[in-house]
C-alpha cells in the first residue's frame, strides 16, 4: 500500500481500491478499522506522509475500501529510501534523471504559492489553461482526470479558496503585468538546434 500512495504522490494521484484481486474479484473484505490499520502501517512507511481521503463503498458482493490520493506538492519516498512512480498500472522507481524532473517541476517555495492580492479566478485566461491542460493530457494519457480548478489547485495556481498564486497568475493570467508589474520573461532564440557559446 505504501509504494502505491508515494507513487501515486509522487506522479499524477489515482485510487487504490482494497478488497479486489488482481482479477477484478472481490477478495479480502475490509472493515473500517482494518482499514484505517492498514493505512495507518502504510503512512508510517512513507516519508513525508501522504495526504489519504478514504471511504468504503458497498459494491455487488462486499465492500471495498478506496484510498484517494492526489498529487503532491512534494516529493515523497518510503522508509528505505526509495522514490517510486506511477507508470501506466506499474509502481517503479525512478532514477535521478526522474528525481531532478519532479523536483523542478514542484513548487519551488512559499512565493510562488503566495496569493495575488485582487486577483480573482476570472484573472485567469480558460484558452490557455485549456492548451495546458491539452498538452498534459497528451504528455500523460493515463493520468486521473479531474477538474480544472483541481487541477489549477493541484500544480498551484490556485488555492482552495479559489485564488490565484503568483505562479497562476504568471502561468495563466489574462494581464500578469497588472498584479506583478515587476515581472518579466526573457526568450532566447537560437539560430541553430545545436547550443553554442563558452
Amino acid at each position: 500500500i505504501a509504494e502505491t500512495l508515494t507513487a501515486f504522490a509522487n506522479s499524477e494521484g489515482g485510487a487504490l481500491v482494497l478488497g479486489v484481486a488482481p482479477d477484478g474479484h472481490l477478495g479480502t473484505i475490509f472493515v473500517e478499522e482494518d482499514a484505517s490499520d492498514a493505512l495507518q502501517s502504510a503512512l508510517r512507511l512513507c516519508k513525508p506522509p501522504v495526504h489519504t481521503d478514504w471511504y468504503a463503498e458497498e459494491v455487488a458482493g462486499g465492500v471495498v475500501v478506496i484510498l484517494r490520493v492526489e498529487r503532491s506538492g512534494q516529493l515523497h519516498s518510503l522508509a528505505d529510501g526509495r522514490i517510486l512512480v506511477r507508470r501506466g498500472t506499474q509502481n517503479v522507481p525512478s532514477d535521478s534523471v526522474m528525481i531532478e524532473q519532479m523536483l523542478a517541476n514542484r513548487p519551488a517555495g512559499d512565493f510562488e504559492m503566495q496569493v495575488v492580492p485582487g486577483a480573482t479566478r476570472d484573472d485567469l485566461d480558460d484558452t490557455v489553461i485549456d492548451e495546458y491542460l491539452e498538452k498534459r493530457q497528451k504528455r500523460n494519457p493515463r493520468s486521473t482526470i479531474v477538474s480544472k480548478d483541481k487541477l489549477l489547485q493541484q500544480i498551484g495556481a490556485l488555492t482552495e479558496a479559489h485564488e490565484p498564486t503568483i505562479s497562476g497568475i504568471l502561468l495563466f493570467g489574462r494581464e500578469p503585468q497588472l498584479f506583478l508589474p515587476q515581472s518579466r520573461a526573457v526568450f532566447v532564440k537560437f539560430a541553430d538546434v545545436q547550443p553554442r557559446g563558452p
